[in-house]
């Protein structure tokens, strides 16, 4: 599937880009780095509806903030020559904003809505 990713930083710089979500690389990845299986990324996208809204029956405990982030991540360091590592660049994101096409054939940024699965503002610090 593709996806264009929009991220404001916290410096007030922002970064969009295109490409592949979730793909195999990604998948394989983050089973690696989180230790799930990655079938855990369809209920992801079924938890929110066209709009990106979350469905309604959708459990908003197993929708984890940080993975959205690492696949944003992924598809932006593929794209972009010296992306920091993830550690790095998840402290300087202030908004992001995922869109997703259903296959691959769908080219986010060629014409017709494109549902967006996540649009997050992390919660201010206590």
């Amino acid at each position: 599937m593709r996806a264009r990713i929009t991220v404001l930083h916290v410096d007030g710089s922002g970064d969009v880009s295109e490409g592949v979500f979730a793909g195999w690389g990604d998948q394989v990845q983050f089973e690696r780095r989180f230790g799930v299986n990655a079938a855990v990324l369809g209920t992801l996208r079924d938890a929110f509806d066209d709009e990106g809204v979350l469905a309604k029956g959708a459990d908003p405990a197993s929708i984890k903030s940080e993975w959205l982030a690492y696949l944003a991540w992924r598809t932006l360091s593929r794209s972009r020559v010296g992306t920091p590592p993830f550690e790095e660049w998840i402290e300087t994101v202030d908004e992001l904003d995922i869109q997703v096409g259903d296959n691959d054939e769908e080219a986010p940024l060629e014409g017709g809505a494109v549902p967006t699965i996540a649009t997050a503002t992390p919660l201010p610090s206590n």
